[in-house]
């Protein structure tokens, strides 16, 4: 175990959390005394004035300097303030008698929203960040402590005052939220069948497992109202009354507190970014829809109760309206849980650690349920007060040890360690190198019954123990530890514990084994089957849409191809598909989609010099873009046909055949070229329309090439031709997505086999790199590997590709090509040697997962493969 994890000793600090609250709190107290104090000041006697004024100026006094004594009236105030109950009201609420709260709205303290942020009822704004995650299961020792060395930077940047909630909320998958993105098919039975047979299959992953989505939020909050970081005065408290009751004082508060929330949300975007997490900020539709799912949990499997939020965005959300919006239909308090609607919460506190804490321990936290939430805050403490309290308890176990010394009593071993621990935590806070945090961890056990609360309750403990970490029930605050739970970045439990950068940099909490950009198609299941991956790679937060899929034969790459392709024509997607080995033929029919097999013999022809392929969005006119890219096809004829190419000549003749003719053909060219005394044209064009490759580009189309799936089979034709038929597609698919830019995908199989001839490797390499301003999806798929690493453009390809799925493969490969090519950790690379068929590790930006293959009975037998009959 690392010495840096150590957990400090705990010197029993006094709590911080109610200190902005009593300053602002305080200041109503003031404000509500202090007039009355004026009205007898000139009537009363002077006892009387100073029997007024002592009572007020120690309990500024207490409040103040020591919160200790302070709490109970500053609790009673800080919920009259906040919740706007009665004390007396208060007291029943949360004396756990189970009644049921007068409305449930005043147990919420959220005031106005705004575009951004949210104003709460007690004086604080706060702002919510959607994050991304990482799966410390696949990094590698190195990476991890490279993580948590960002993240404790992150932590150290942090000053008091500028307290942080890291909320991951565990959403159980229903079947409407699993088809919610599919959008309407193509026209066509085969289409709208494969849709219907998809549906019918996430529906029942859906309902056969209990499948959750981690997702993971930050809040950053700033108190509007807090005072200056200095030595508090008299004049600070009346200041900050007046600011309460002034509406232009509000305003400029308001003002403040937003550029004050977005300077330390760029502060947290740099530090996230530096641990490789990616953050989206929130709007106004964003943080009520969050709040509404939190607040009412018993909702998320009943589609038809739950509400889209921005109905009421659109009519206008002013202060108050928000939490009528948000807030649940009923609560009821009990000792140790809170019903909300039908669903029993219970809030578990960590309360005791072990003396040492390992990396990764909150992944392994946030997998001990799968429908439990976990809040986790974070708040800078005052070092001042921190090490001022450590040097008298330093001076009190020194003072012990000389006592033992002289007495010549045995010494304290127990005494000794706390000591050497003490000396050496605060020669780390003298010199910078560590900071003290707040850290309260809490744990949301949801249930529909008591018992089935009880029976998790009690496998979480069991499962806590285990690891040396104690969880308790609050009982009596189980309104408190459920505000602290939702992320309003609200402590309002003190069971926080001293955690100093270095353990809070293990306690990295944005790890997970989960993949899911919230939409998109299945990919598969997680390895414990909990999740499901599902992605969409043309996601604006994806750098690029191009995927590359490699591994060894028979690890189930073809049959996961074309489980993705039929699910993405399923939601809309069109397909072109280069097959050189004649693998998607079953699979095009199938669908009613066009298959095209470049072989003479085939029927299948497709004329290169059609007109309608024009570009009606260029600059230039139809003829000059014909013009342009056929003088690529005469190069590619000449040189097979070991002849010179002259680009002036070439330009001339096609310039006379579309002068000459409406719909002209290769034998129109070859006449053309004899005509203009262009013999090496013209021998090099008889083969194509006199000779043995007759028929492939001297008809005139007679395939939909409009079609949403097109595939090409180029099984049938010579390895010297593939070039030429390779940029006769590429021609007519980059005419095709300058017209219409709409999502599409351009899959290549078996890629090895065609870039080793030059001028196909140029044509997908220009289609991967500039594809993406088009929509385009540049599909590599490869089980040759070491013929594809060696490649440069190839590599270069794979290397660039946002989504990589990694199938199973010898050591060797991995060490000698892949890992050269692709960023793979130690752990990584030792899984990919033992990977069986069906599971692959996806690299999709930077998140990565260790997936295993699912596919419906339908798929398989439209893949018919061995993987498809083992699943």
């Amino acid at each position: 175990m690392e010495e840096d994890y150590a957990v400090p000793p705990d010197f029993k600090y006094s709590p911080h959390i109610w200190r902005d609250f009593s300053l602002k709190t305080f200041s109503y107290f003031l404000l509500l005394c202090y007039p009355a104090f004026l009205l007898l000041k000139s009537q009363a006697s002077a006892g009387l004035r100073l029997f007024l004024a002592i009572p007020l100026v120690a309990c500024a006094w207490m409040l103040a300097r020591y919160e200790k004594y302070g709490q109970g009236l500053d609790r009673m105030l800080f919920n009259w303030a906040c919740f706007r109950i009665s004390p007396r009201s208060f007291r029943q609420f949360s004396s756990g008698s189970g009644r049921k709260a007068p409305s449930t709205r005043d147990l919420l303290p959220i005031g106005r929203l705004e575009p951004d942020m949210v104003e709460l009822a007690g004086g604080t704004a706060i702002k919510i960040l959607r994050v991304s995650s990482l799966n410390f299961g696949l990094l590698s020792e190195q990476e991890k402590r490279s993580t948590e060395k960002a993240f404790r930077g992150l932590c150290h940047s942090l000053s008091r005052g500028f307290p942080v909630q890291v909320f991951m909320r565990s959403r159980k998958i229903t079947r409407e939220d699993i088809i919610s993105g599919l959008e309407r098919p193509h026209a066509g039975a085969g289409y709208e069948k494969a849709q219907r047979q998809y549906i019918e299959f996430l529906r029942g992953l859906a309902e056969e497992g209990n499948v959750h989505q981690k997702e993971f939020f930050l809040v950053i909050s700033y108190n509007i109202y807090s005072l200056p970081a200095r030595k508090y005065r008299a004049t600070d408290y009346l200041d900050t009354a007046k600011g309460l009751l002034s509406q232009r004082g509000k305003e400029v508060k308001i003002k403040d507190a937003r550029e004050q929330l977005k300077m330390r949300e760029e502060i947290i975007r740099s530090g996230l970014k530096r641990c490789g997490i990616e953050a989206e900020t929130l709007d106004r539709a964003g943080i009520a829809q969050l709040l509404y799912e939190v607040l009412n949990p018993d909702l998320e499997g009943d589609l038809s109760r739950r509400q889209d939020i921005r109905p009421f965005l659109a009519q206008g959300i002013g202060e108050g309206n928000l939490a009528e919006v948000v807030a649940p239909p009923s609560v009821e308090l009990a000792p140790g849980h809170i019903r909300v609607g039908k669903l029993y919460i219970r809030i578990l506190a960590i309360m005791e650690w072990p003396a040492c804490l390992w990396s990764g321990w909150v992944q392994d936290l946030n997998d001990l349920a799968d429908d439990m939430d976990i809040s986790i805050h974070i708040s800078p403490r005052d070092m001042g007060s921190d090490m001022r309290y450590i040097a008298a308890s330093l001076r009190k176990m020194h003072g012990a040890t000389m006592a033992d010394k002289l007495g010549n009593m045995p010494t304290d071993q127990l005494t000794e360690v706390k000591k050497e621990k003490t000396e050496k935590l605060m020669r780390s806070f003298a010199s910078g190198e560590e900071k003290l945090f707040d850290y309260l961890c809490l744990l949301a056990v949801k249930a529909y019954s008591t018992e089935e609360l009880e029976e998790k309750t009690e496998m979480v403990v069991s499962k806590m123990a285990a690891r040396e970490i104690t969880v308790d029930v609050p009982r009596h605050l189980a309104k408190d530890a459920f505000l602290s739970y939702v992320p309003l970045g609200l402590i309002a439990l003190p069971f926080t514990r001293g955690f100093t950068s270095s353990l809070i940099g293990a306690s990295f909490p944005l790890s997970s084994t989960d993949m899911s950009s919230g939409g998109g198609v299945l990919y598969g299941t997680s390895e414990d089957g909990s999740s499901l991956v599902m992605l969409d790679r043309f996601a604006p937060q994806m750098p690029n849409h191009s995927m590359a899929i490699v591994g060894q034969s028979g690890q189930g790459k073809s049959f996961f191809a074309k489980a993705l392709l039929t699910r993405e024509l399923a939601r809309g997607v069109s397909v072109v598909c280069i097959d050189p080995e004649r693998e998607y033929r079953a699979m095009c029919e199938a669908l009613g989609g066009q298959y095209i097999a470049f072989e003479p013999r085939s029927g299948h022809s497709i004329n290169p010099l059609d007109r309608s392929f024009r570009l009606e969005d260029s600059s230039l006119s139809g003829t000059d873009n014909l013009v342009r890219e056929n003088m690529i096809f005469l190069k590619l004829i000449l040189a097979d046909a070991k002849m010179d190419y002259r680009p002036l000549e070439a330009e001339d003749l096609l310039y006379e055949v579309y002068r000459r003719y409406e719909r002209p053909l290769l034998a129109d060219l070859k006449e053309v070229a004899a005509e203009m005394g262009l013999q090496d044209i013209h021998h090099a064009l008889r083969p194509w329309t006199e000779g043995t490759l007759r028929g492939l580009f001297d008809r005139e189309t007679n395939v939909d090439l409009s079609s949403p799936f097109v595939a090409f089979d180029l099984s049938g034709i010579k390895r010297e031709h593939r070039g030429l038929a390779i940029a006769v597609i590429d021609g007519w698919f980059w005419r095709k997505i300058r017209d219409d830019r709409t999502m599409r995908i351009f899959q290549v199989d078996e890629a090895s086999w065609l870039l080793r001839d030059y001028e196909c490797a140029e044509a997908f390499e220009n289609l991967a790199r500039r594809g993406r301003k088009y929509g385009v999806s540049f599909v590599i798929i490869d089980q040759q590997l070491d013929q594809l690493f060696a490649n440069d453009k190839s590599r270069a390809i794979v290397s660039n590709c946002a989504i990589k799925c990694l199938f199973g493969m010898d050591k060797g490969l991995i060490d000698n090509y892949v890992s050269k090519a692709i960023t793979l950790t130690e752990r990584e690379q030792e899984m990919m040697a033992t990977l069986t068929k069906g599971e692959c590790i996806i690299h999709a930006g930077v998140q990565r997962a260790l997936t295993r293959v699912v596919a419906s009975r339908e798929e398989t037998r439209l893949f018919s493969t061995s993987l498809g009959e083992a699943v």
